[in-house]
């Protein structure tokens, strides 16, 4: 796995705690929805709903860090969080002005 980004820091908890709440939330929301995709028959979409449950399961440590890889689904609540944050830092210039 070839790491990118600035990973977190393996000391806050707080971090792997959200990491691990929001991961929860999300695996219990895509398996409700890959069987309503398979019921229907939308191979796409369920191969998505997969891609979403399996994001950020390979977590790689390295210099008192944290890696992973992220599935960019809009329904994940991780990747969905951090699009957030990407667009609040984007506009927040435009914002105090």
């Amino acid at each position: 796995m070839k790491l990118s980004g600035l990973g977190s820091d393996i000391k806050d908890q707080s971090v792997l705690f959200n990491n691990a709440k929001g991961k929860y939330v999300t695996q219990q929301i895509a398996r409700e929805i890959i069987t309503v995709a398979k019921n229907r028959g939308e191979k796409g979409m369920e191969k998505s709903f997969w891609n979403t449950y399996y994001c950020l399961i390979d977590i790689v440590v390295s210099d008192h860090k944290i890696y992973g890889s992220y599935c960019k689904n809009r329904i994940c609540t991780t990747c969905n969080s951090i699009r957030k944050a990407k667009m609040i830092n984007k506009y927040l210039p435009v914002i105090e002005s």
